[in-house]
């Protein structure tokens, strides 16, 4: 199963996993963790997935699919988040590709 790092320090929208034309994504585990207050927000291409999740450092986001449903990105779309702050965000998506 490959997995993409997320490795942010910017007010940005960061692409973690790349389009790809004809390819699907099924995200199966998404760990995110923030060094300071800042809000969150995952993309399916250029459509949010969530609205801006507020984080705090103590306060990660870890989603596996033993607890939820896949994340199914759309074929042909990249996986991206949005950073609201110039605060050090990391973590990784583990996924699947069909």
């Amino acid at each position: 199963m490959p997995r993409a790092a997320i490795n942010v320090a910017a007010a940005a929208t960061t692409i973690v996993i790349a389009a790809v034309a004809g390819k699907e994504y099924r995200i199966s585990r998404l760990f995110i963790a923030v060094a300071a207050a800042q809000n969150v927000t995952l993309v399916d291409g250029a459509t949010n997935i969530t609205g801006a999740m507020p984080l705090t450092a103590a306060y990660p986001i870890d989603f596996n699919k033993e607890t939820l449903s896949p994340i199914v990105i759309t074929r042909g779309n990249a996986f991206s988040v949005i950073t609201s702050a110039a605060v050090q965000t990391g973590g990784w998506v583990d996924y699947d590709v069909s």
